[in-house]
């Protein structure tokens, strides 16, 4: 049976007058086996030829939810097609509520793809996409696929999909089976009708089946001023004592323009009013107005937002139900000694990643006590062997936060929703460095350490090293930039340069260079247990090349959980862990005993010198803070310097003692 009805009724609401309803369905019952869709019915339509032609489909009794036929959408051709069905909606609706339902069933194997028209002429606006992937994974995007709801869908069964939409206030709410995926405003808020097109994303097979299609529309005859705020737009999340701006949308759904309101910003706590005034809204249009005065100072915990509108035009809104807008923004307070490893999937061949750059400078700039980014280069110039495909990475641009959970690039609130958490869940240890340099031949110790404050079993050390700064003068150096000439948006800037960014115009930075100890931690570089109090360290030997800026090295110590998970990360400059004088020194380990070693509270350091020479002793603590430093003047032959550190905490410590000609480093453990 397919039916189209058009009630009239008048019910005067709280909201509006609702004055027209449109309802359709159809369970292809009332067609012969076989038919062509298109050529049969009065409503129906084909893409290219509205009574029928070569994009035409049959109904069929291979499948069924209800009775005995259905519609059959099958690809003949790798991209689509050429079966394409149209159902129009007999208007274009910008306003009232329209709902929109259909069982699909999906062959295993295959894809499926509708879409919805905003205007009555089809092919002028695509309001929106639903893609059903061969993986079992469907995606409904709006339009530009800027929104996007995810949710699996299951192979060789019937299942529902209903699209629900408030045009008034466009609101877009996806259900699968029933149940919600959640909702989006669509740049482009009108729909007209639905296309129905054999297509598999992938362009694989696409067989599908559609039955009870149905739509549902009740119009809203609009009120004379009626003001409401749609949106509130503030970063979900953000570290406590931070203050973030606050907008929101308002949108005219009276038929009278809006040319003045005030706004109201409410965090439960405080309350801040503005006044909009010169505006000018026509009806049924939207705009975006910010808080320029005023800023919301996030606190811990999860925060509701409120924006009122009132005393529009000066006057009373004919409508005070829709008045009010909410938004959550939740606050995350940082454990102390905390650091969130994020690593990024990138290479100069990649056409979006410039979008990673963006958003790890992002990263660095806005939390960079807190952000420990890593950039991991694949098959181009820059590229660690085995780190990409260790690391598990299969896309790009792609993050990985903490080595448990990769995600790609979307918005930066994408990343921060996933370092917040991670950054107020206290460490284990307290992570720390100290080196020793060779400028001859550019080899480096990696003294990496940790300090625990809980007990731990199976934990491991691993470290990276990487460099900012990086340049190229080949052509592997150059970027490959989508952003060029800004048709896809504002991109840090690459939306200003070209494509290919040129070599002479790249800057690479957080660049891994050696990965020591791989992506789940070095083995036996920490004790099986380890005790709350306990401080434990491990060497990594690593080798700087001649053509990497010493300057620009960093190092990253990373403590793993037993499953290769990281519960803790620190960036270290590697100039700072080095006493400056020493970079060009010979080292001379040998002129020099410290025993005991492990001390209780004193230790004595026998040097042996060849010669008379002038003697500074320094020593730093695990995290690189000098903790004790003292000249000796001239000294020659055999000597006995006692070093006292009752004063100091437990630890490992790094003793440097400066020669005339060479430096002699040594690690010492104090354990009262």
């Amino acid at each position: 049976m397919r039916k189209i009805l058009y009630t009239l009724f008048s019910v005067l609401m709280v909201a509006g007058l609702y004055a027209q309803d449109v309802n359709f369905a159809d369970d292809f019952e009332s067609y012969t086996n076989g038919d062509l869709i298109a050529a049969t019915s009065d409503v129906w339509e084909s893409w290219a030829s509205p009574g029928g032609g070569a994009d035409d489909t049959n109904i069929t009794d291979e499948q069924a939810f209800s009775g005995t036929q259905s519609l059959k959408l099958e690809a003949l051709n790798p991209g689509g097609g050429p079966t394409d069905i149209v159902l129009p909606f007999g208007n274009k609706y910008i306003v009232g509520d329209f709902a929109y339902e259909q069982m699909m069933y999906i062959t295993s194997g295959s894809g499926a793809y509708f879409n919805f028209q905003g205007e009555t002429t089809i092919g002028t606006e695509w309001t929106m996409n639903n893609y059903f992937y061969a993986n079992g994974n469907a995606i409904f995007a709006n339009s530009g696929n800027a929104g996007q709801l995810e949710s699996p869908f299951p192979f060789d069964t019937w299942f529902k999909v209903r699209i629900e939409i408030d045009l008034t206030y466009n609101v877009w709410e996806v259900f699968v089976d029933d149940v919600s995926l959640g909702s989006f405003e669509n740049i482009n808020n009108s729909i007209a009708s639905v296309n129905l097109y054999a297509l598999n994303p992938e362009e694989g097979q696409s067989l599908m089946y559609v039955d009870d299609v149905k739509f549902e529309y009740k119009e809203r005859v609009l009120l004379p001023i009626d003001a409401a705020p749609t949106t509130v737009f503030a970063k979900s999340a953000m570290l406590t004592g931070r203050d973030i701006p606050v907008s929101f949308g308002v949108k005219n759904i009276g038929t009278e323009p809006i040319v003045s309101f005030d706004a109201t910003l409410d965090d439960g706590t405080n309350s801040y009013t503005q006044s909009y005034d010169g505006e000018f809204l026509g009806s049924l249009e939207s705009a975006v107005y910010a808080f320029t005065e005023s800023a919301y100072t996030t606190v811990e915990g999860e925060n509701d937002l409120t924006i009122t509108i009132t005393n529009v035009n000066e006057g009373m809104d004919d409508d005070m139900s829709n008045n009010v807008a909410t938004g959550m923004v939740t606050g995350y307070t940082p454990a102390e000694n905390r650091g969130v490893l994020v690593e990024e999937g990138t290479g100069t061949w990649c056409t979006w990643c410039p979008r990673g750059d963006v958003f790890m400078k992002y990263m660095f700039r806005e939390y960079p006590e807190y952000f420990v980014g890593i950039a991991a280069h694949f098959n181009d110039p820059m590229e660690v062997p085995g780190y990409i495909a260790a690391s598990g990475f299969t896309g790009f641009p792609t993050m990985k936060v903490s080595r448990e959970e990769i995600f790609g690039f979307g918005i930066t609130d994408d990343i921060e929703r996933l370092f917040f958490p991670r950054l107020a869940t206290p460490a284990p240890a307290v992570l720390g460095a100290a080196a020793t340099y060779d400028e001859a031949s550019g080899d480096v110790v990696l003294t990496a350490s940790a300090q625990f404050t809980d007990a731990v079993s199976g934990y491991s050390l691993s470290a990276v090293i990487m460099e900012d700064g990086v340049t190229g003068t080949t052509p592997a150096y150059a970027q490959v930039n989508a952003y060029a000439g800004g048709t896809r948006g504002v991109m840090g800037g690459y939306e200003l340069l070209p494509d290919p960014v040129p070599a002479a115009d790249m800057v690479y930075d957080h660049v891994a260079r050696v990965i020591l100890g791989g992506v789940t931690g070095e083995a036996g570089s920490l004790p099986a247990s380890v005790s709350a109090g306990e401080e434990h360290s491990f060497d990594f030997n690593a080798t700087i090349l001649p053509d990497w800026d010493f300057d620009e090295i960093k190092v990253v110590v990373i403590l793993n959980r037993p499953d290769g998970t990281s519960a803790n990360a620190k960036i270290f400059k590697l100039s700072d862990l080095i006493p400056p004088s020493s970079v060009s020194d010979n080292f001379r380990n040998e002129l020099a005993k410290v025993s005991p070693n492990p001390f209780s509270g004193i230790t004595n350091v026998e040097l042996n010198l060849e010669e008379t020479t002038n003697v500074h002793m320094t020593v730093f603590n695990a995290t690189g803070q000098l903790v004790a430093e003292r000249s000796y003047g001239e000294l020659n032959g055999t000597q006995l310097l006692p070093f006292n550190g009752s004063d100091l905490s437990n630890g490992m410590y790094i003793m440097h003692i400066q020669l005339d000609n060479a430096l002699i480093t040594k690690k010492i453990q104090l354990q009262k």
